[in-house]
């Protein structure tokens, strides 16, 4: 071999080798290997949302129709969501979608546009993920929806609103048996209302809060939002300097986090590496599974991020066993990473 190429060949080991302390000597494997393709066709920029009826089960909330994916069987069933009725009225629906955790119902918020009189009506629906059972529950008038909540008993759901018309903001409970009336709670301090405003209930029928802060969340009472317990999920040493992109909160209260960890040995301007520089690593995109007990954290996955692809994976939301994170990937392909 010739003394040129072996000492090549040399350098290229020694960056790889000072890569690998870098980043740890235990290289955790690249998405592709470890996670499930989804065997469906999506379009990312036809999905408003991903709703989760059971860890076998994706509805995918599309602009115009609702896909309920049977993820082990490969089959789907589809809702359609615009229709135009022989009035002429419109009828669509917008935002607040959430699903009961038994799997059971799905509540949404429906617009009609009536043509006649080009005015707009907005109700609050509850049907089940199939399209059956449909019911309207309530009419919003000048209510905005901002988040709709299930209890973890599928009993009744929470919806947080805000008052088009005044300084005004609240939440109202809706049980699933007709016989209960709605409770509603109202608030004019919004700064207040925003910081009480929930991500989800837990498992213990605790409410979620952010708390605007790295990595930190808050368990509260949900008839006391002040009295809260907070939850902080600590980073390996190596990585408390990593910029957080993405956070989540299992409903068992452990946290997936997606990081973007600076590359070592990225080539400087005027090198011969500079050649190859738009195919090497400027980063890596890390995905970790954190325990707010002070478990020992655990790196799922790793992608290397280049100048032509700035983003390896996105993260959109996790199981409701707690079991898989569905991601994105810039080819267009959506895969299921296990967590355990």
């Amino acid at each position: 071999m010739r003394t040129k190429t072996k000492l090549t060949l040399a350098a290229l080991g020694f960056v790889a080798a000072t890569t690998a302390v870098v980043i740890g000597q235990s290289t955790p494997p690249h998405l592709a290997t470890v996670g499930r393709r989804v065997p469906f066709t999506l379009h990312s920029s036809q999905i408003e949302q991903f709703l989760w009826p059971s860890p076998q089960e994706l509805l995918v909330v599309q602009r115009d129709t609702l896909r309920l994916l049977q993820l082990e069987r490969g089959t789907e069933q589809q809702v359609a969501w615009k229709k135009y009725e022989s009035s002429g009225n419109y009828r669509r629906y917008t935002g607040s979608f959430a699903t009961s955790p038994d799997g059971k119902w799905l509540t949404f918020v429906e617009q009609i546009e009536q043509k006649p009189k080009k005015s707009v009506q907005r109700h609050l629906v509850l049907m089940h993920p199939d399209g059956s059972g449909r019911r309207q529950v309530a009419s919003l008038d000048d209510k905005s929806d901002l988040r709709m909540l299930w209890q973890p008993d599928s009993q009744g759901f929470l919806f947080y609103w805000e008052s088009e018309k005044r300084p005004e903001y609240g939440r109202t409970f809706y049980a699933l048996d007709e016989s209960i009336p709605p409770r509603v709670e109202r608030t004019r301090d919004h700064n207040a209302f925003v910081a009480s405003l929930p991500i989800t209930f837990q498992v213990d029928g605790r409410l979620l809060v952010d708390r605007q802060r790295r990595l930190t969340v808050a368990l509260c009472d949900p008839q006391q939002t002040d009295s809260c317990e907070e939850l902080s999920f600590a980073l390996p040493a190596d990585r408390e300097k990593a910029e957080v992109e993405t956070f989540l909160v299992s409903h068992d209260n452990r946290a997936v986090v997606s990081l973007r960890v600076a590359a070592a040995n990225i080539p400087e301007r005027g090198t011969w590496e500079e050649l190859l520089h738009r195919k090497l690593p400027v980063a890596y995109q890390e995905l970790w599974v954190l325990s707010a007990k002070g478990e020992r954290p655990r790196c799922v996955v790793r992608e290397a991020i280049t100048e032509e692809q700035e983003i390896a994976f996105g993260i959109y939301s996790l199981s409701p066993d707690g079991k898989n994170v569905l991601v994105h990937v810039p080819q267009g392909d959506y895969y299921l990473i296990p967590l355990h």
